[in-house]
């Protein structure tokens, strides 16, 4: 039986609502995770190169404690890649060909919807989640995101050989033509996909403070923090 390895991040806790009722909830206690490169923060003008490991990205304590949302460099890049993977993917078995009725070319093409909409899950992972991410979400951007890419590219190959014969041996090649260069096209756009997802960093670092979490932690007898006893 496969055990869920983000099990440990995770604890229960129970909280009395407004009304005296226990209610539990469920509460990440995982190490968090921030992304190396954003948009208008991580990097200067004309900078380059993602921000050394060990080190907070700049204007990752000031986004948080004003509630601004920093996102990843290329995201938009990402997404208009995976509506033209989607585009290619469909194109390709709307004309009718022979090549898709070959067992050995339909069956590596149409397996493509299943790290295609992996990859689109991710994606749009990065326009929904927020700051610090959690293990599980961090793991999707830098792990799942290139596989099936990756996964994608190489199955869409798989269906060219197989594409290239049967267009050679039909008498009506325009169906086959069509499944080619979307085939083609295909493999061309997750390959680059592949590259752009291995570009979007995440680092796990200590989550920045909110000031009143500071003044918390500094003042003595606040909530978290026992007082001081009186000298003498």
């Amino acid at each position: 039986m496969a055990i869920n390895k983000y099990v440990g991040d995770y604890r229960i806790v129970e909280d009395v609502d407004r009304r005296g009722r226990l209610r539990s909830r469920t509460e990440y206690r995982g190490p968090h995770f921030y992304y190396t490169d954003t948009d208008g923060t991580g990097r200067g003008k004309g900078e380059r190169g993602q921000m050394p490991r060990g080190q907070t990205a700049p204007g990752a304590e000031e986004g948080l404690r004003s509630g601004r949302r920093r996102s990843p460099r290329g995201r938009w890049a990402l997404l208009g890649g995976v509506l033209a993977l989607w585009a290619l993917w469909i194109g390709a078995m709307m004309p009718v060909s022979e090549s898709l009725r070959l067992f050995w070319v339909s069956l590596p093409f149409v397996a493509c919807a299943v790290p295609l909409f992996l990859l689109s899950e991710g994606v749009l992972g990065l326009f929904v989640w927020k700051e610090p991410l959690e293990r599980r979400q961090a793991d999707r951007i830098r792990e799942r995101n290139p596989q099936c890419a990756l996964i994608l590219c190489v199955l869409a190959l798989l269906s060219l050989p197989g594409g290239i014969a049967a267009a050679v041996a039909a008498e009506q090649k325009t169906g086959d033509i069509v499944f080619l260069v979307c085939a083609a096209l295909l493999a061309l756009t997750a390959a680059l996909e592949t590259r752009l997802a291995g570009r979007v960093g995440v680092e796990e670092r200590e989550r920045p403070m909110h000031p009143a979490e500071k003044n918390a932690t500094a003042v003595p007898g606040s909530a978290g923090t026992p007082p001081e006893p009186p000298e003498g």
